[in-house]
C-alpha cells in the first residue's frame, strides 16, 4: 500500500457554479478505513481527517472527472480514505463515494459508474494524484 501524503493539498474554496446537471445534496466528512488485514497508520489517519470537500468542491471534482472505461481504475492509486454523499444528476439521485486518490463511484439502483479525475485541476480536491505517464 502506498503511504498517504503527510499533508493534504491546499483546498480550493471556490464559489463557482456547479457543473451542468450535477448537484451535491449531502456530503460527509472523510472516513479512514484501512483495508482488511492491514494495520492502521496514524499518519494516514491524520491526513484523511485533514482532507475535506464541501458541496461546491465535490461538484467541481465531478465536473473535471471522466467516466472510466473497464479496467480504468488501474491507472489510479487507492487510499483508505473516502468521502461519501448523495447527488442529483440525470434526473435521479445517486449515492457517491470519492476516494482520496482521485476516483469516485456513483450508485443508483443497479447502475454503477466509475469516474476518475486525473487532470492537473483535480489536484486541490484529492490527497494523491495518479502517476502521469512519462512522455
Amino acid at each position: 500500500m502506498l503511504p498517504m501524503l503527510g499533508a493534504c493539498q491546499s483546498q480550493v474554496r471556490s464559489g463557482s457554479a456547479s457543473p451542468a446537471g450535477v448537484t451535491v445534496l449531502e456530503i460527509a466528512q472523510a472516513d479512514y478505513q484501512p483495508a482488511d488485514g492491514s494495520g492502521s497508520s496514524d499518519a494516514e489517519a491524520a491526513a484523511c481527517s485533514a482532507w475535506s470537500l464541501d458541496t461546491h468542491q465535490a461538484e467541481a471534482f465531478f465536473g473535471l472527472s471522466e467516466q472510466l472505461p473497464e479496467g480504468g481504475l488501474h491507472d489510479f492509486y487507492w487510499l483508505p480514505c473516502s468521502i461519501k454523499g448523495r447527488l442529483q444528476a440525470e434526473g435521479r439521485e445517486w449515492a457517491f463515494e470519492i476516494n482520496a486518490a482521485g476516483t469516485s463511484t456513483w450508485r443508483s439502483s443497479d447502475d454503477v459508474r466509475l469516474l476518475g479525475c486525473s487532470r492537473s485541476a483535480c489536484e486541490p480536491f484529492v490527497i494523491l494524484m495518479p502517476q502521469q505517464p512519462v512522455e
